[in-house]
Parts: structure tokens; sequence; C-alpha cells
């Protein structure tokens, strides 16, 4: 399943954009579709059923109702989005921790200043040897 657009929700850069209307027309969209997913597999056509370009809190709702959770693209969404509930952070900081912890270079570029904050709000804070190692395992 892909999500081209910001949902009720957001994504993991941008703060929700629809109405509390257009959420629920979402959420019922994504039942609907999910459950035919399911089906597909419960009636053996296909092996697997998964998503991609979904945000954090996309997949959290998903994760609400889905019975099968099989196959995720852009699974790794997930690991930072859940290390950055446990900060207090947003994904975003997550990355840029994770970058300078590697001694990578990591350059983020905006022109919000909240953002801007954000990507500085980095130093005062370290992932843990369990959190360092789960993100070392995502592949490209």
């Amino acid at each position: 399943m892909y999500c081209p657009e910001s949902s009720g929700f957001g994504d993991a850069t941008d703060p929700p954009l629809k109405s509390g209307s257009e959420h629920r027309q979402f959420l019922n969209c994504l039942k609907k579709v999910w459950k035919a997913m399911e089906g597909l597999v419960d009636s053996g056509l296909v092996r697997a059923i998964g998503v991609s370009n979904f945000g954090v809190h996309q997949i959290k709702e998903l994760f609400k109702f889905a019975k099968i959770i099989s196959t995720w693209t852009d699974a790794e969404i997930i690991s930072f989005g859940e290390i950055a509930d446990r900060h207090k952070k947003t994904p975003e900081q997550v990355i840029l921790r994770w970058g300078f912890q590697r001694g990578t270079s990591v350059l983020p570029y905006s022109l919000k200043p909240d953002r801007i904050k954000q990507n500085i709000d980095i130093f005062n804070w370290s992932l843990s040897d369990d959190e360092w190692n789960r993100l070392n395992r995502i592949e490209p």
C-alpha cells in the first residue's frame, strides 16, 4: 500500500494538514484497503503485504487494527519514531544524532526557524547501545 500524500496525521517531517473529517476518511479508507489486502493473504493469492511512504503516525494507526503485519517497506521509520518518542525528540533529530554518533557529516537544511532549532538540539543526549545497534542494522 502506497500513501503518496500527507494524511490527517501528517508525515515524518510535517504536522497534520487536514481536518478531522479528512482524517476520518483516511482512516476508513485505510481500514477497508488493508482488510482487503489481508483477505488476499488469507486466500493465498499473495504471500505478503506491506506499506510504503507511510509516516510514523500512519503506521501506528495501522497497528491498531491490522491482523497481518508481515512485510514493511519503510519499516526503518518505525525504529526512528520509537526512539524519538523515548527521547522526546523528532525522528529527524534521531537521524541527525545517529549520524553524529557515527562520525558521519550530516548537513541538515531548513529555512524554518523551529526546524533549525530542532536540528541543533542533538548534542545534549545520545542513543543507547541498544538503539545504536538497532539503527545500524537498517539496510540501505
